[in-house]
């Protein structure tokens, strides 16, 4: 299905989408406001991962792609929203424990700002050159895309250190900033699954033949990233349970004792334990009955697993954090089906 969006309908759908985010969370409805932090961080994950994966795959010429080039550059408008939202969930940041007396140069909010709204500007429009450059398969398409590689991971290290772990300051984590970029193209992959099986119904150029072999090249990539997952979230825990320090075992503590036990080992389960068990068997990775409710697990662990990172710090309203995700969604599903926010030359 293909829809007309042109530029001047984006943005005023865009204005429409942060108007509506900015009643929901300041104008009363929102009883306890928070929930912005964690729909901040995913889509800054989901949206940035998207655009690496065409990066990652522009540079190792997979097959894959080309079914999905279309939809997943088209999000690179919207790499927009994540600025958009931090400006928006700056007269928040007094939740941070470290707001009132910065510690040191780092935590100074007036630095906090400027450097994480400088890099997410930045990966945008990385991201916006690279999109024209991939869809219109220019020469330099791979350079343009490690560019934006480096400001991808630079800019995930930001949302897993500043926006995340700060939280919990002085806590720390050196593996925290890889962990998030891991995840975040573990979570494009997961989207990239979901599209793909949309779209052999939709699109003739798919090839029906070849289709199974892509869709157990997903298959296959998500399975990977699940192993990855699952080694860096243990790498992690295991050095927290050995060292037993108590300013880094608080942390964990913190999550997997009532009222949040529930949501820890379900996060666990649904990110690693499941979708490994369900996509073990080769064939598993070439079914889309297979596929996709590995990538509905997946997905609802990693957004359970953001919803931990900060709930116990800021509590908010979880109906107020459906609502504002259900937004993006219905803006996100607008903007991949229409063929006029892309530059294609004739």
């Amino acid at each position: 299905m293909t829809v007309r969006l042109t530029p001047m309908n984006y943005y005023a759908t865009l204005a429409t989408l942060i108007a509506s985010m900015a009643l929901i969370e300041y104008g009363g409805i929102a009883g306890n406001p928070g929930a912005l932090l964690v729909t901040l961080v995913w889509w800054t994950g989901l949206l940035q991962g998207a655009i690496a994966v065409v990066a990652i795959s522009d540079l190792l010429n997979t097959k894959w792609i080309k079914y999905l080039r279309h939809e997943l550059l088209s999000m690179s408008r919207l790499l927009i929203i994540p600025p958009a939202l931090f400006l928006l969930f700056l007269p928040q940041m007094d939740k941070y424990p470290w707001f009132a007396k910065p510690p040191h140069l780092w935590l100074d909010p007036s630095f906090f700002f400027w450097r994480n709204l400088i890099v997410l500007l930045i990966c945008y429009g990385l991201g916006r050159v690279f999109a024209q450059k991939s869809i219109n398969n220019a020469p330099d398409k791979v350079k343009w895309g490690i560019f934006y590689l480096f400001a991808f991971a630079a800019c995930q290290n930001l949302v897993a250190v500043d926006w995340i772990m700060s939280l919990e300051w002085p806590w720390f984590s050196t593996l925290f900033g890889p962990f998030f970029a891991i995840e975040s193209i573990y979570t494009a992959f997961i989207f990239s699954a979901f599209l793909f099986c949309i779209s052999i119904n939709q699109k003739k150029e798919i090839d029906p033949i070849d289709a199974p072999l892509r869709m157990g090249d997903i298959g296959t990539l998500i399975y990977g990233f699940s192993i990855l997952w699952g080694g860096f979230f243990f790498a992690q825990f295991l050095l927290i349970w050995y060292g037993n320090l108590p300013e880094e075992v608080g942390y964990i503590v913190t999550r997997i004792n009532d009222p949040f036990t529930p949501m820890a080992y379900a996060f666990v389960i649904m990110v690693f334990a499941l979708p490994f068990a369900l996509l073990t068997p080769g064939e598993n990775k070439r079914k889309a009955k297979t596929l996709i409710p590995a990538a509905i697990l997946v997905t609802f662990g990693l957004f359970t697993e953001k919803t931990l990172y900060v709930v116990p710090v800021i509590p908010f309203d979880r109906g107020i954090l459906i609502l504002e995700n259900s937004l993006l969604v219905a803006v996100l599903m607008l903007v991949i089906h229409s063929r006029d926010l892309l530059l294609v030359k004739k």
